[in-house]
């Protein structure tokens, strides 16, 4: 099958959408597909990876001939299906609807966050663009229902694909100080000021005999942040890593006890997973705790006892989580045969 990805953001961006749609077109390369696909992320020339950058500043991702590009691409192509990538906000992807709509194509949109308020007024005032050929997706039960709602449509759940094997591949071993990981973005909407604040507050209790944190990740309040744990006086409990590669993560899970998660509006939390409620088992794998004071005694609770801890963690190794390459591979060609029988 010919496929053409079309994505605002990937590789060498690093994000949940980047890590999934590369994921993504790695597992269907493995499976003999031909894969490509278009995006407006600068960076270096691979097979199959065709870049459309606009200068911004910024940063920022958009092209005032998107539609157009798309067209002049999809044409040379000539996919079975097109796989549209959305987020909160996907001008390219956008674009890259309404371009298929055009030419008639097969075509599959996933979304792959959590809508709020703002993002579904305005896909709400524009339902009547996302035509009864395009089959939808979300990455969970949560966001499905959202945009079900907001589009007025069926949506179907595929979470998102992780590699269970490489992931364990790495030689764990403990540690005498409890040790908390974090991988996200620096941006507001994932909450790292509340993270510290929570941080603190341990701290308060444990002062000495306090768990060690690192955070992974960069983002634009990144500065802003180191600077908080300086003022903050964190700076002997929190360590910052920046960003760091796949292989470099793993082997930091590795060294951890406990990943924290404190964002609130995460479709699917790639990171802890690599949708939490969809794949932890509230007290057998991990727990779900329903405010940031309740994180803190959690916290406070399996450093006080550590067979606890030791239980979980055991448990959570014996319970891999279903969300492989595999199981979301099927799912994604199960739509897009879905797309070709009613295109």
């Amino acid at each position: 099958m010919r496929i053409v990805h079309i994505s605002d953001c990937y590789l060498p961006r690093m994000g949940g959408i980047e890590t999934q749609v590369s994921g993504l077109v790695e597992y269907q390369k493995s499976k003999g597909h031909e894969v490509f696909v278009l995006t407006l992320t600068p960076g270096d020339k691979n097979a199959g990876i065709i870049r459309l950058p606009f200068k911004l500043p910024a940063n920022l991702l958009w092209h005032p001939r998107g539609k157009s590009l798309a067209i002049d691409q999809l044409s040379q192509l000539k996919p079975d299906v097109v796989h549209l990538h959305f987020g909160a906000a996907s001008p390219f992807a956008w674009q890259g609807l309404r371009a298929v709509t055009k030419l008639g194509l097969p075509n599959v949109a996933t979304i792959h966050s959590i809508w709020g308020k703002f993002a579904s007024g305005i896909y709400g005032r524009s339902r009547r663009s996302w035509k009864a050929s395009t089959i939808i997706s979300s990455v969970s039960e949560v966001s499905s229902k959202i945009v079900s709602a907001t589009l007025n449509r069926e949506v179907s759940v595929v979470p998102n694909g992780i590699d269970v094997d490489f992931w364990r591949t790495a030689t764990k071993f403990e540690q005498p100080q409890m040790q908390i990981v974090s991988a996200t973005r620096f941006a507001s909407r994932k909450r790292i000021r509340p993270q510290l604040a929570a941080i603190e507050s341990v701290v308060k209790v444990l002062k000495e005999s306090s768990p060690h944190f690192t955070i992974a990740g960069n983002g634009p309040d990144f500065e802003k942040i180191k600077t908080l744990i300086s003022k903050k006086n964190l700076s002997k409990y929190v360590t910052l890593t920046g960003r760091l590669n796949k292989n470099e993560l793993r082997d930091l899970y590795a060294k951890s006890d406990i990943f924290l998660q404190m964002s609130v509006l995460e479709a699917f939390g790639i990171a802890a997973c690599d949708g939490v409620s969809e794949f932890v088992q509230n007290s057998s794998t991990g727990y779900l705790e329903e405010n940031d004071a309740e994180i803190v005694a959690r916290i406070l609770q399996l450093n006080a006892n550590r067979e606890s801890l030791k239980n979980l963690k055991s448990q959570s190794k014996n319970q891999p989580p279903i969300q492989t390459w595999d199981h979301a591979g099927t799912l994604v060609e199960a739509l897009y045969q879905r797309s070709i029988e009613h295109a």
